[in-house]
């Protein structure tokens, strides 16, 4: 009985040794390489108002994804900070951390409960950062802003980003998606810059090659919805 007992938790150790080790795959395979490099692209994107809402938005429609948070928002972190100072880099901080903790006590995983969280969250943060200067109207204002394009984002990211990750699948749920997905490479093209190679423009290449792909993976079902992925890539990124 006892060597009965002793067999069966070292069969219980060895099965949680190689769960582990397929959870340390997960973070090499394709899908979390294309996470990080748009958790790496979101924190250089901002809106022309100066407003940085994308890197919490990315960061909710990962978490929706059921993807482990702790690298990407490292990366959405760094790249924030780097490009946009370390204002923007408190006010992601605040905020990423209230809707995790939030989303832990919280069950509630509904795409409405998650952009209300991410909404209480950056309006949280905002409150914070105007406390801590001088407040404006223009500030207040802004800061409501704020708060409701980080929930309307997060809503078309959650939308778009298993479309990215499942180019694979040959079929697409709805068109809504297509756009939805193409919002999202749109906005992370255009993290870029204004970045040429030969006189040509990266963004409108990798535009080309996003149209391109889409249209081979997805096959003829999008044939008469993929112009207008392009044309949400060339407003978002500039003329291609």
């Amino acid at each position: 009985m006892y060597q009965g007992i002793k067999n069966k938790i070292d069969y219980n150790q060895n099965e949680t040794e190689d769960e582990k080790r397929i959870d340390i795959k997960k973070f090499f395979e394709l899908k979390s390489i294309i996470i990080y490099i748009l958790s790496i692209l979101i924190g250089t994107c901002k809106l022309s108002s100066g407003a940085t809402p994308f890197g919490l938005a990315l960061l909710g429609a990962i978490a929706d994804s059921q993807f482990p948070l702790i690298i990407p928002w490292i990366l959405i972190g760094l790249t924030t900070g780097l490009t946009f100072g370390w204002t923007c880099l408190l006010k992601f901080l605040i905020s990423s951390l209230i809707f995790i903790i939030s989303k832990s006590f919280i069950k509630e995983n509904t795409k409405t409960g998650n952009s209300a969280k991410i909404l209480f969250s950056t309006a949280i943060s905002e409150i914070i950062i105007l406390l801590m200067s001088k407040t404006l109207i223009y500030d207040a204002v802004m800061a409501a802003f704020m708060s409701t394009t980080t929930a309307i984002f997060y809503l078309i990211f959650s939308e778009g980003l298993p479309v990215i990750l499942n180019l694979r699948e040959n079929k697409i749920s709805s068109y809504e998606t297509l756009i939805a997905s193409g919002i999202l490479l749109a906005t992370v093209i255009s993290g870029l810059g204004d970045i040429g190679i030969f006189g040509l423009s990266l963004k409108g290449i990798i535009c080309v090659l996003i149209v391109l792909t889409l249209g081979w993976k997805k096959g003829i079902a999008c044939r008469n919805n993929i112009w207008c992925f392009y044309f949400i890539c060339t407003r978002a990124n500039g003329s291609c």
